[in-house]
């Protein structure tokens, strides 16, 4: 083998080292997660339902309800803040 075939092939090796995606699926009733990792950072983080979900990126994120599942204590009492957009309910993640 050449040794610049060798060098392509550690190049990619050591690339896709550097770039973690999982597709973690729970069980059919919590959804499907998933997560991007580049260099050891995380860029996207998610969590899908039929229901409900949630998404950041770089720390920072949404994360929706359905109606039907009712509202937090903090939401109920106005201690955190939501917006609905129809029958969801929508709030900001900070960053953590």
């Amino acid at each position: 083998m050449p040794y610049n075939d060798l060098n392509k092939r550690s190049a990619k090796q050591k690339i896709m080292k550097a770039i973690d995606f999982n597709k973690c699926k729970i069980d059919s009733q919590q959804g499907t997660q998933y997560v991007l990792r580049l260099f050891g950072v995380t860029c996207w983080a998610s969590h899908h339902h039929s229901e409900y979900g949630w998404f950041r990126i770089f720390g920072r994120g949404l994360n929706w309800k359905h109606e039907k599942r009712g509202l937090l204590f903090s939401e109920r009492n106005g201690y955190s803040k939501y917006w609905r957009v129809g029958k969801w309910i929508v709030r900001y993640l900070p960053c953590r």
